[in-house]
């Protein structure tokens, strides 16, 4: 079990590097991000090595760490891999969806609206991702919401740089409206194509 110091310093450097406020070529140096976090720089180094081993950071001999960084070819791997798994979580959530379950969509997708056109992106966002979730909690899929929930960061990631602007965030809500309307008809055909069209405009 990794030491809590270890794990954050470790989440915070992934979030990081994968916004691209740690770009490729940076050094990770061990004392001043002890001195940061108030850790020990045993903790550091083995945080340093957790993102070895995602290929985010590198060792290089006598130079320490350095940022390796998220290419676009990873993003749209991520990408394609969750549009795949959310097409087999809608479906199921059409197949159990009730009509209590719909009226819940439908009132988060309502504040999506409201957020957006108001121009509270970061409220609009946060909804976003309550609607996701509550897909997710509706279908029963475990194992497959825990693979989606490794790749969070990234997918954070590539949702913020596909809504930058307000008019994505409305189209956003509109593609989530359709969305849900199709799982209230039981419509998988119009409702799969609403998942890849939530997918079709990445910035990459």
């Amino acid at each position: 079990m990794k030491n809590d110091n270890t794990i954050k310093i470790y989440q915070d450097l992934k979030k990081q590097i994968i916004s691209g406020k740690l770009k490729k070529g940076d050094r990770l140096v061990e004392t001043s991000t002890a001195k940061e976090y108030n850790a020990s720089r045993l903790h550091v180094k083995e945080a340093f090595q957790m993102l070895e081993r995602e290929h985010l950071a590198q060792h290089i001999r006598n130079c320490g760490f350095v940022v390796v960084g998220v290419s676009t070819e990873v993003l749209t791997e991520i990408a394609l891999i969750r549009q795949a798994l959310e097409q087999v979580i809608i479906n199921k959530v059409i197949e159990v969806a009730t009509s209590e379950n719909i009226e819940h969509m439908k009132k988060i997708v309502s504040r999506m609206k409201v957020f957006a056109e108001n121009g509270m992106l970061e409220d609009s966002f946060s909804e976003l991702n309550r609607l996701y979730k509550y897909f997710y909690d509706i279908s029963g899929y475990e194992h497959i919401v825990n693979i989606l929930n490794m790749y969070n960061d990234y997918i954070d990631v590539i949702i913020q740089m596909s809504a930058t602007k307000i008019e994505d965030h409305i189209e956003g809500y509109s593609i989530m409206g359709d969305l849900v309307k199709a799982i209230e008809n039981k419509d998988v055909d119009w409702a799969m194509k609403e998942v890849v069209l939530r997918h079709k405009n990445l910035p990459f």
